[in-house]
């Protein structure tokens, strides 16, 4: 939800400035200072440490070669050896410093206590702004010195703001107690090869490393993909093995160089000081790693996924540092304290949680799910603690003092404290909004919408704002979805009227959906502060688009059907709704040309738009309906007009309905336009029957050959004459080519003229009767033949020999 309370007057919201920047910044100063740390470590260099054949010397001292391989470049580290007097002092930019712990000598003897009181006050001698860590790895009793001494003196330094960690090697070691809270740290390694595990342990709680588990590496072989899914400030990788070796490494695909790279090994080489009175001093020389250091700098890595390649390694473990930053949510009457806001006496709601860095967002991981959050109040001298991530406090009027701690595993944790005053708890105020519920849709926004009226008073008494209250009180309301509001003194006092815009003018800003929206009435006169919050649950709807006015002037006396011609046009014209006022405005000369315009009626009844005169003006002229003016409807005729368009996002519509009379065609004008149509008609009709009445040579379906002894010719062809089959009346008439010598059909070709549905008449002017029989018969002259009306289906024609008066080819239709 988007700021709501007011700069500087608001009821509740100074407080999240204060605790949640305190937080952030505060916490990383005390465990991340830019001055760095100065770490002070009690090197027990006893007998105890190599005797019966114990390697722990130079596991401890491999150990910590390892721990000074992590520090930081403004980290010192004091090594004070119980058995020396002289202190080896190792900087965190020293290239060499790892070498220097290897270099170091001892001599083995004693367990003298005299030491850690000399490392501890050295110590305290330190400026308080570093920060302050006191190291002591020994595996016996202190030389003349009780539990409980040893145990007063560590906690006298914890309330001196020095933070101490005992180490205890083997079972004889002293126990003391673990008491992190107050930053004393107690751990135990029961067996030799725990001491590196446990002074790994002991890094990654001074330099705020965390463990990576398996759980969050993968790969195969030598290439290992880091599941990191929170920023990162630093990441270290140890690798032990004696050829063991770290190559490149890449976040998310881009290679990451290292800080610093460090190779740490047993001391063989380093033997005590006092070799010629020990005898049988064993090595572990196995004790060979790498440790590469690579650091975020500036800013943290971002999250993600790290490929790192190793090779020659028995173990390897990866600890990294969190990047992330703590916050403090503090609400208020359920509203969420800003960061510029006062902090006023009253009942809140808090909780603890981490943000990224980059996004400003709540940051939850399973890397930041063991962390234990605590919140510690005191108002006016009395306390209020908050252990765990969300509670509420109550703060009244007067000085408060906050400190907040989130604690990671391994006792890491991100501090804070500050102080404030507390201003007395504010008036409240109530607010009513009429209606209850909005409803709106982008295209009905600004001065035209209907106002959400807000009526604000005294929630305690119910009376209206004074009118001094009146002028002073101040009204947010949220812009969920690119909404902005424009608020205006109501005509009441105590009043407001509320009405929603694009807040940059573009509809398309104005996202639709469900929101609730806050609305929050403030005023600050004097010492008298006040403040109330309702909530306006709102609908914006999608944009429909925005409206057109349309208006038609109508001719005088109508139109003629005679000459619509001679009718003046109507004229439309069209104003556009301006989607920011709702005022009707003339169209611009670019929506002129680009709106499109349609007329239709419900009559028969067609129409012609054309541009007018002016911007904004259409001619609309009608005429015959399907150009034909019988037709068209007469009387009262209505047209109905719709003009849209669009114009940058916005949407315009609107339509129209106008009416006007159409006088009767005259009686001449009708004989004129139907005259011709009725001598078509009949010509039609005339041509139809012809066509229908006439005699026709129904052909279909027959087989016409010549036949000669016992073969058969091909099928002949019958061809009609064009225009007998196309003039109405006249009969079809065809040629029959049925002349075929070879199969001795020596008749010529016949002309048939179709006299019945299966009738014909032969129309040769001339044929050799003589030597022809037509269905058997002799002819004596064409007039009888011409005459004589044949049957298709039985018709034929024989050829007969002159001399002999044998029949030879026949011709037949079957």
């Amino acid at each position: 939800m988007k700021r709501q309370l007011l700069s500087g007057i608001a009821l509740s919201l100074m407080f999240v400035v204060v605790l949640a920047v305190a937080i952030q910044e505060n916490a990383l100063a005390v465990n991340q200072s830019t001055q760095g740390k100065v770490i002070n470590v009690v090197y027990d260099d006893s007998r105890s440490m190599y005797l019966n054949g114990e390697t722990r010397w130079c596991q401890a001292k491999y150990a910590m070669e390892v721990f000074c391989a992590m520090m930081g470049a403004e980290d010192t580290m004091n090594i004070f050896s119980m058995n020396r007097e002289d202190v080896l002092t190792i900087r965190g930019n020293d290239s060499d410093r790892v070498a220097k712990v290897h270099a170091m000598t001892s001599l083995y003897r004693g367990t003298p206590f005299s030491t850690v009181k000399k490392a501890g006050d050295a110590l305290s001698m330190v400026d308080p702004s570093f920060e302050r860590w006191l190291v002591i790895l020994t595996d016996g009793s202190f030389e003349s010195t009780t539990v409980s001494k040893v145990q007063t003196t560590l906690d006298n330094y914890n309330k001196a703001g020095i933070k101490t960690v005992y180490l205890g090697i083997g079972n004889d070691a002293v126990e003391l107690q673990n008491n992190p809270s107050k930053g004393g740290y107690a751990e135990k390694a029961s067996s030799t090869h725990s001491i590196l595990s446990k002074v790994t342990s002991i890094a990654n709680q001074i330099f705020e490393h965390q463990v990576l588990g398996s759980g969050f590496v993968s790969g195969s072989g030598s290439e290992q993909t880091l599941n990191i899914d929170i920023p990162t400030d630093q990441l270290v990788v140890f690798a032990q093995g004696e050829n063991a070796s770290v190559g490149d490494l890449l976040l998310n695909g881009k290679r990451v160089a290292p800080t610093s790279t460090h190779s740490v090994t047993h001391s063989r080489d380093v033997m005590p000081l006092n070799t010629d009175e020990l005898k049988d001093i064993k090595v572990d020389t196995s004790l060979h790693g790498i440790v590469v250091t690579y650091d975020a700098g500036d800013a943290p890595f971002e999250q993600g996924q790290f490929q790192v390649s190793v090779s020659g390694a028995t173990t390897v473990e990866y600890y990294y540092r969190p990047g992330v930053t703590v916050n403090c949510e503090l609400r208020l009457n359920g509203r969420e304290v800003h960061t510029e806001d006062k902090l006023y006496a009253g009942d809140y709601e808090v909780a603890l949680n981490f943000i990224d860095p980059f996004s400003g967002k709540k940051l939850e991981s399973k890397l930041l799910s063991a962390a234990k959050f605590e919140l510690l109040v005191i108002n006016n001298n009395e306390t209020q603690v908050v252990s765990d991530s969300k509670g509420s406090i109550k703060l009244t009027e007067g000085s408060v003092d906050i400190s907040a701690v989130a604690r990671l595993p391994g006792n890491v944790s991100l501090e804070s404290a500050c102080s404030y005053t507390v201003l007395p708890e504010p008036i409240n105020l109530a607010l009513t909004l009429e209606p209850n519920r909005a409803n709106y849709s982008q295209e009905k926004l600004g001065s035209q919408s209907i106002a959400v009226i807000l009526r604000v008073t005294n929630g305690k008494t119910g009376q209206p704002l004074s009118k001094e209250e009146w002028e002073q009180t101040e009204i947010r309301v949220d812009e969920p979805a690119g909404l902005g509001w424009s608020i205006v003194k109501g005509e009441e006092q105590s009043t407001w009227k509320l009405y929603p815009l694009s807040k940059d003018g573009r509809l398309s800003s104005v996202l639709p959906g469900e929101y609730s929206v806050a609305v929050t009435a403030s005023y600050e006169i004097g010492k008298r502060v006040a403040y109330g919050v309702g909530t306006l649950p709102l609908t914006m709807g999608e944009y429909a688009g925005n409206k057109l006015e349309v208006n038609i002037s109508a001719p005088e006396g109508g139109y003629d059907l005679n000459d619509l011609a001679a009718g003046e046009p109507m004229t439309i014209e069209v104003k556009y709704e301006d989607p920011q006022t709702g005022e009707m405005r003339p169209l611009s000369e670019e929506m002129w040309n680009a709106f499109a315009v349609e007329a239709r009626s419900e009559e028969k009844a067609s129409w012609r738009i054309e541009q007018g005169d002016t911007a904004g003006t259409w001619k609309l002229t009608p005429h015959y309906y399907h150009g034909d003016a019988v037709r068209t409807s007469n009387g009262t005729v209505h047209v109905d007009v719709s003009v849209s368009g669009e114009s940058g996002e916005y949407r315009f519509s609107g339509t129209t309905r106008q009416q006007t009379e159409f006088q009767k065609l005259s009686a001449c004008s009708w004989i004129r336009i139907v005259g011709p149509r009725i001598l078509l008609f009949l010509f039609i009709l005339w041509f139809v029957y012809g066509h229908w009445s006439k005699n026709r040579l129904h052909l279909r379906k027959l087989n016409p050959r010549c036949r000669y002894r016992n073969a058969t010719s091909p099928v002949r062809k019958i061809r009609k004459e064009l225009f007998s089959v196309i003039l109405p009346y006249v009969p079809e008439r065809a040629t029959v080519y049925c002349h075929h010598g070879t199969f001795k059909c020596n008749f010529p070709d016949l002309k048939i003229e179709a006299t019945g549905r299966n009738s014909f008449k032969i129309t040769n002017k001339t044929l050799p009767l003589k030597t022809t029989k037509i269905r058997g018969m002799f002819y004596e002259d064409m007039k009888t033949v011409r005459k004589r009306m044949f049957q298709i289906g039985g018709f034929n024609i024989t050829s007969v020999d002159p001399r002999t008066q044998q029949d030879l080819g026949t011709f037949s239709f079957r």
